[in-house]
């Protein structure tokens, strides 16, 4: 892993990641992780996540949103993003997932 840039003339963020299963296997998975890693060198964040397993070093901090259901699956993507939405609410800087989500914010 690439050393860390200083970032003294730039803002920390609050960053939040959205992802089912936060984990080290599958292609999806492996790539939030480890993009979520890098963010977390040089930002605050903040993982809203059904599962996770994590033994890094960074500082990241986890929120655990309930899996209600299990089948019908388009029904617990449906329950992820409604709950996903009000534990995030407004106050993050960024909000990136790696699901399917109903709320977000592209700025013009």
């Amino acid at each position: 892993m690439m050393a860390p840039t200083v970032m003294s003339d730039k803002k920390q963020l609050k960053i939040a990641v959205i992802i089912k299963r936060f984990i080290s296997t599958g292609g999806a998975e492996k790539y939030a992780l480890e993009v979520t890693r890098r963010l977390a060198l040089l930002h605050e964040v903040h993982v809203f996540a059904q599962e996770w397993a994590f033994s890094g070093k960074e500082n990241i901090t986890f929120h655990k949103i309930p899996r209600v259901l299990h089948k019908p699956t388009w029904l617990n993507h449906l329950l992820f993003s409604h709950l996903t939405s009000k534990a995030v609410g407004d106050g993050f800087d960024i909000v990136h997932s790696h699901e399917k989500v109903t709320r977000f914010d592209v700025p013009s």
